[in-house]
């Protein structure tokens, strides 16, 4: 089917033209191409009423939506692609089949063929397109007194005869120390590595390839961190100071229990090292508001839920 023409206004069409009359091209005025006898299989040439041709309809699969290991490394400046570490492959949707089958009088019309019949699906990204760019710098961005001049205490100090040391500013939100992205390629979050991507794309665009760099791990990064695949992966060493630290994960509440490999002392242990170095803890769970970890409520880290839900404001928001 094309549009809203069947096959069965393709046979009306041809059965009430002329004789003699180019039933090739009103096909093709219609979205279809006609196949002659002559082009069909040997088997086929019987005088009997033909039917469409009984083969599956071909469905383009891209292989897991990984790349292999061994592929470039998306580091500063490179468009991110999760890696690969699933056990099962994972299948990219990349279009509607439709088919029709008719049994068509061999005067009428010999073998139809669509067209087109692939249709593109779009990604519905997790966070609202319009406000996804404002909610990336409202929950990455750091608090810091880099703004303009803070008239208010220079005037006091001055007033008072005591001398300036140091310039006061306002604060303001800034990303100039750059965002650490920790990738959870685990299997809770197998259903979500489109939404990764997308979140990754989007990151580069918003805060830019030279202050955005990519890690993966898989379940906790007690078990490891790296730029690649699995064969990279070593003790996580600790952001750069100051940076934001963003987990796109589900915090192990998506895996099975013989499947959990993360406890609450693997989150405190990385929630200590990005506080040494200065820098801020933040999460986009796939979950409800409602839904965090118990042990969260002793961890110094931001988690916004990764859903429609999800407004600037609360990801401007501060505790």
């Amino acid at each position: 089917m094309r549009g809203d023409i069947w096959i069965g206004d393709v046979v009306r069409a041809l059965d009430a033209v002329e004789p003699g009359a180019d039933k090739a091209a009103i096909a093709r005025l219609l979205g279809f191409r006609l196949i002659p006898d002559d082009a069909a299989p040997a088997e086929q040439a019987d005088p009997q009423p033909v039917s469409l041709d009984d083969r599956p309809a071909e469905i383009a699969t891209a292989g897991p939506m990984d790349r292999h290991a061994d592929g470039p490394s998306p580091e500063r400046g490179r468009p991110p692609t999760v890696p690969s570490s699933a056990d099962v492959p994972l299948l990219r949707p990349v279009g509607a089949v439709h088919r029709q089958r008719a049994t068509l009088p061999a005067e009428s019309l010999d073998r139809v063929e669509p067209v087109h019949t692939r249709a593109s699906v779009p990604l519905p990204p997790l966070f609202a397109p319009g406000s996804t760019a404002a909610i990336l710098q409202g929950a990455l961005s750091r608090r810091e007194r880099v703004g303009d001049i803070d008239l208010a205490p220079l005037i006091r100090s001055l007033s008072r005869g005591k001398p300036v040391a140091r310039i006061p500013r306002r604060p303001v939100l800034t990303l100039r120390h750059g965002v650490e992205v920790l990738v959870d390629l685990g299997p809770g979050m197998v259903a979500f590595r489109r939404d990764q991507e997308d979140v990754m794309r989007r990151m580069v665009e918003v805060i830019g390839p030279e202050l955005v760099r990519f890690r993966y791990f898989a379940t906790t990064p007690a078990h490891g961190v790296g730029p690649e695949g699995r064969w990279s992966w070593r003790p996580y060493p600790g952001p750069e100071r100051g940076s934001t630290v963003l987990l796109l994960s589900d915090l192990g509440l998506g895996s099975q229990p013989d499947e959990r490999r993360d406890r609450p002392e693997d989150w405190l242990a990385l929630a200590a090292q990005v506080t040494r170095a200065q820098g801020e803890l933040v999460a986009f769970l796939p979950f409800p508001p409602d839904r965090r970890p118990a042990w969260s409520a002793s961890v110094p880290i931001r988690i916004l839920s990764w859903d429609r839900v999800t407004t600037v404001a609360d990801a401007r928001r501060r505790p």
